[in-house]
């Protein structure tokens, strides 16, 4: 691979604002922000690397997510961001709206397969990615 695409900067490719308003009726600006998916060599073959951070929330860190393609890098991104964004809903009781819509535009696009069953540990979030028992809340400090 080359070396200089290893070391360059990476960019933003995608962006999105968010409203976030607290259970005391503070509002902030949340940002989105994707940067490109890169190629990265691992054990003798190549995955997709790609960074997003949410703004406003917990923290502004970047964080990286892989596929087996660019295109996986993004769906696996989107996903990400969805589940974050529940999370972070269910566990302050805050609200996240997209030009004041509830429906933020960032939906879980794996769900798990009909019929599967979570086993001790695991979390399944419902249709609109919120998670659906106490003890599946309790994990949710850990997704963010």
């Amino acid at each position: 691979m080359n070396q200089d695409l290893a070391a360059s900067t990476y960019k933003v490719i995608a962006s999105r604002n968010l409203s976030r308003i607290d259970p005391d009726g503070t509002s902030y600006d949340v940002r989105v922000e994707i940067e490109e998916p890169r190629p990265k060599y691992l054990d003798h073959d190549f995955i997709w690397l790609l960074r997003f951070r949410i703004s406003n929330l917990n923290t502004d860190e970047w964080i990286e997510i892989s596929g087996i393609d660019a295109i996986d890098a993004i769906l696996n991104c989107l996903n990400v961001v969805s589940i974050h964004l529940a999370a972070y809903q269910s566990r302050t009781g805050a609200t996240i709206t997209w030009f004041g819509d509830s429906d933020v535009g960032f939906p879980l696009i794996y769900k798990p397969p009909p019929g599967w069953k979570p086993t001790a540990g695991t979390t399944q979030p419902d249709d609109d990615g919120n998670l659906d028992s106490e003890e599946e809340d309790d994990a949710m400090p850990n997704l963010i």
